[in-house]
């Protein structure tokens, strides 16, 4: 059986259904799992969006304690249509060098089926995986994944924030000037300002 987050694409859990058995269940890490195997999928755009919003970093970190996982990335690429390769290159290397995560390539959403279906055969021997993935993610790791959401904040910088604010909230209501002691400058503090501060707009 594979496990479909409810956050998935219908079309995709049907087209899964049509090979093995699909239970549909909100995942709090992931987007699929198979048996000890945790799957992020990604479509390209949302790829980009979450690499730019550094989104990606987070969503890593939550699967970096898991045994077995994949970051499965759907469409097809053309290099001469994105805006900053190189940082692209950079954040797929740190996802399968620092955090250990496999990537996967699919042209499209059939063929996502297919190789989330070919996870299958390995699901026996991860087994003991399930119940861990159900576990309470710790705080700690929440904190830092809180801070990492926020543009230009990686983990260094979010356990900086945390050794001299102790928490996030405390970082967030503190004067914004002082956010210079962690080594957040002016233009780092206007887009992290906008992100807070600005109306969301649909």
């Amino acid at each position: 059986m594979i496990i479909v987050d409810t956050r998935e694409p219908v079309m995709l859990a049907r087209l899964i259904s049509e090979m093995c058995p699909v239970r549909r269940e909100l995942l709090s890490q992931g987007d699929y799992l198979i048996g000890g195997i945790l799957v992020e999928r990604k479509s390209l755009r949302d790829l980009l969006d979450s690499v730019a919003s550094n989104r990606i970093m987070v969503q890593m970190q939550n699967l970096k304690e898991c045994q077995v996982k994949y970051l499965l990335i759907e469409g097809v690429l053309n290099w001469q249509t994105i805006p900053n390769v190189a940082w692209l290159c950079k954040t797929m290397n740190r996802i399968t060098i620092e955090y250990g995560v496999p990537i996967l390539w699919s042209p499209s959403m059939k063929q996502s089926a297919y190789i989330l279906y070919s996870l299958l055969g390995r699901e026996s021997s991860h087994s003991n995986e399930i119940q861990r993935m159900r576990k309470k993610v710790p705080i700690a790791r929440r904190q830092l994944g809180v801070l990492m959401a926020l543009p230009g904040i990686g983990e260094a910088s979010a356990r900086r924030i945390l050794d001299v604010f102790e928490s996030p909230g405390r970082f967030l209501v503190a004067p914004r000037q002082e956010w210079e002691h962690v080594g957040i400058g002016k233009t780092r503090r206007r887009y992290i300002s906008a992100v807070l501060d600005e109306a969301y707009k649909s």
